[in-house]
């Protein structure tokens, strides 16, 4: 293997490192929720996301599965959401208890608490693992640079 080819692969990695970084930082931008009001809610049903594969039906893949909540608002009526961000099936068991936190300029509008917390969380394992392939790729390319020069 030629220097050059060694060179152009940590650049793809440190490219596709990038992407991961800047994927990272898109998800980072959690809304403010000081002043929504928490409320008990209950999981009634997981709900998945779209099918991923042909319309024959040969491939059965889908996208995680999304919590279902019902709560009750400030009004007495009860008001249902799917969370936007997926869950763990086993540590939300459908029936079970979860803290909702509630728009109190538009009821309607919730989401589980942990959601901003969930967000943050994988936003910073894209950043991380994201740096992790960026160093990689420009250790990489500062050896192939290395042998290079070594062997020219």
């Amino acid at each position: 293997m030629t220097p050059w080819w060694i060179i152009l692969g940590g650049l793809a990695f440190a490219l596709a490192g990038g992407y991961i970084v800047r994927s990272g930082l898109r998800l980072r931008g959690v809304p403010d929720r000081t002043g929504w009001l928490r409320v008990p809610g209950e999981i009634t049903e997981w709900r998945t996301g779209q099918r991923i594969g042909p319309p024959d039906g040969t491939d059965v893949r889908t996208h995680p599965r999304y919590p279902v909540v019902r709560y009750q608002l400030p009004d007495g009526s009860l008001n249902v959401f799917v969370n936007r961000t997926t869950m763990d099936t086993g540590l939300y068991l459908t029936g079970g208890r979860v803290e909702v936190l509630v728009d109190p300029q538009d009821p309607r509008r919730a989401e589980l608490s942990t959601t901003g917390r969930d967000q943050r969380l994988i936003s910073w394992g894209h950043l991380g693992l994201g740096a992790v392939f960026v160093v990689l790729g420009l250790l990489v390319c500062a050896g192939g640079v290395v042998w290079l020069l070594v062997t020219s």
